[in-house]
C-alpha cells in the first residue's frame, strides 16, 4: 500500500506580523487587539468591509496583484484603494490568525450569472474561522456586491439572517453551495460553491494569477465596486451605480466622463491611472 501523502501545510493563511496587525487594526478603528471570540469576529468582519472597498481596478488596468503582506497593506490600507477576494481574504485571514483564531482558506467557484452548461474554475477565496468560544464560522470579506456582512454557521439547510437578507448552505455533490435571498420571501440565488478541503499556497497564487491576468477572468471583464456603510451600501456593476442607504436610494447608469468622480466621492477610491479604456469593455 502506498504511503499517505504528507501535507506540509494546514490550510491556514500566513499570520500578519505584530507591526502589520497594529496597522491593520488602527485602520479599521479598533483600539486594541480583541480577544478571538465570535462577537469580535463579527465586529472585525464588518469593520473590514466598511473600511476597505471591494474593487477590481488592478486587473482592469493591467496592474500586478501581489498577495504579500507588505503589498496588501500598502494598497488596501492606503485609504484610496481596495481589492478583490484574494487580497481581502488573505489580509483578513492573516489578521484573524494573528489574533488567535483558527483559520482555513477555502477555494470557491463563483456561480452568479452562470450560463447553461458553463463550468467555472475556482477563482474565489473564502475563510473558515474558529473562535475560541464557538465552533467554525464561514466568513468572507471579498465577494463583490454580495459579500457576506457577518459570519455564517457552516450547517446545511439552516436559514440564517444577516441584515435584511437570508443565507443558507446546501450540499452540492460534496461542495458547499452558499445561497442568499433578499428579504423574507425573495428567491434563492447561489453565490458560489466552496470546496471544504484545504487550499495550498500554490493554489492561491495560481488562482490569483489567473484572476488578475487571464483575458477570460471575470475580474477583467467589468468594473465591480462595493462599499458597505453604516447606513447601507453602495455598489456598481455593469456601469450602474446603486446606492441603497437610509435616506438615500439611487440607481442610475453612469456616463464615462463621471466615473473618476464617482469612484472618489461614492467609494473613496482614487484611480491609479486613466479610466477611459474601461468603457471599451461593456460594463
Amino acid at each position: 500500500m502506498a504511503e499517505p501523502i504528507q501535507r506540509s501545510w494546514d490550510g491556514a493563511p500566513p499570520k500578519l506580523s505584530d507591526e502589520h496587525l497594529e496597522r491593520y487594526l488602527a485602520f479599521l478603528g479598533v483600539a486594541a487587539p480583541p480577544s478571538p471570540t465570535l462577537e469580535s469576529l463579527a465586529v472585525l468582519q464588518l469593520a473590514h468591509l466598511r473600511s476597505i472597498p471591494f474593487e477590481n481596478l488592478s486587473p482592469m488596468l493591467g496592474e500586478p496583484v501581489s498577495l504579500e503582506h507588505d503589498a496588501l497593506l500598502r494598497k488596501l490600507l492606503s485609504g484610496t484603494r481596495g481589492g478583490y477576494c484574494f487580497e481581502h481574504n488573505m489580509l483578513f485571514g492573516g489578521a484573524l490568525a494573528s489574533l488567535g483564531y483558527g483559520v482555513r482558506l477555502l477555494g470557491g467557484r463563483a456561480m452568479i450569472g452562470l450560463e447553461p452548461g458553463e463550468v467555472r474554475p475556482r477563482t474565489h477565496l473564502a475563510l473558515l474561522a474558529t473562535p475560541q468560544d464557538a465552533g467554525e464560522r464561514l466568513v468572507d470579506a471579498g465577494f463583490g456586491r454580495t459579500t457576506l456582512a457577518g459570519p455564517l454557521l457552516p450547517e446545511f439547510d439552516t436559514v440564517q439572517h444577516l441584515s435584511t437578507d437570508r443565507y443558507r448552505l446546501v450540499d452540492h455533490d460534496g461542495e458547499w453551495a452558499v445561497e442568499s435571498a433578499r428579504g423574507h420571501d425573495g428567491p434563492w440565488t447561489t453565490l458560489y460553491l466552496l470546496d471544504p478541503r484545504p487550499v495550498y499556497p500554490v493554489d492561491v497564487e495560481m488562482a490569483n494569477h489567473f484572476v488578475a491576468t487571464h483575458p477570460l477572468s471575470h475580474m477583467r471583464r467589468a468594473l465591480i465596486l462595493l462599499r458597505p456603510t453604516v447606513h447601507g451600501k453602495r455598489s456598481m456593476a455593469l456601469g450602474e451605480l446603486v446606492v441603497d442607504e437610509t435616506g438615500r436610494q439611487e440607481r442610475r447608469t453612469l456616463d464615462p466622463a463621471e466615473l473618476e468622480t464617482v469612484l472618489r466621492d461614492e467609494f473613496g477610491i482614487i484611480a491609479p491611472g486613466p479610466l477611459d479604456h474601461l468603457f471599451r469593455t461593456p460594463f
